[in-house]
């Protein structure tokens, strides 16, 4: 809270907390920066199984690894923001999961401006959006990044919500790879404007729906 510490290669395994952010909550204009660190089968009831970033804070959180991180009851199993501005680079988000709430890695409330690069996501789950969720967002950028085997009823990589109105979303040399979803295997997109730049979509999947199952590779 109203801080700026830099934490470097640090472990954050096994906590657990009942409220948002199961290893790190971040809020009041704090302006950590997260590098070199490995979360692990962290745990929130809320928002951010690993990390959550209230209004007002700017993490900068680069070359990390979020792993096996859960959020129980609410969003982001991984990150979650809400009004933040949260700069990610270089980042590493395995087999994190949202069991009933959107973002199986990220998921980003009302953020504006930033951009995410060079990142992986493979293999993280979510109702709506397995690996990002975006929800009245504008100017994010994901810049070199790479999306694998991602699970979401609806958008298996990306489930975007009424973003992008301002300034678009902008997803450029990217790949989307194996993701899979009921309806928008890789990217389901609901009143959003969307811009896709040099990406590769190969083999993504909507099924389990039946009839209901629409757009493998963009809904």
């Amino acid at each position: 809270i109203y801080s700026d510490p830099l934490i470097l290669n640090c472990i954050f395994e096994t906590n657990t907390t009942n409220h948002f952010g199961g290893a790190i909550m971040i809020q009041r204009s704090a302006k950590p920066t997260i590098r070199g660190c490995q979360f692990t089968s962290n745990q929130a009831d809320g928002d951010g199984g690993a990390i959550f970033c209230d209004r007002d804070s700017r993490p900068i959180i680069e070359k990390c690894v979020f792993t096996n991180n859960i959020a129980t009851a609410g969003n982001g199993g991984a990150i979650a923001a809400n009004e933040a501005s949260s700069i990610i680079i270089s980042c590493t988000f395995d087999g994190n999961f949202a069991v009933i709430g959107s973002g199986g890695a990220l998921s980003f409330n009302n953020l504006h401006n930033i951009t995410l690069t060079q990142s992986d996501f493979t293999s993280n789950e979510a109702e709506k959006g397995g690996s990002v969720y975006l929800n009245k967002c504008n100017g994010i950028q994901f810049m070199q990044c790479q999306f694998t085997s991602n699970i979401g009823r609806q958008g298996g990589g990306f489930y975007m919500y009424q973003s992008g109105q301002l300034k678009p979303i902008n997803i450029e040399n990217s790949i989307l790879w194996k993701q899979s979803a009921g309806t928008g295997g890789a990217i389901y997109n609901l009143g959003s404007s969307l811009q896709i730049n040099y990406c590769t979509i190969i083999g993504n999947k909507a099924e389990e729906l039946g009839p209901q199952s629409k757009g493998a590779g963009i809904y």
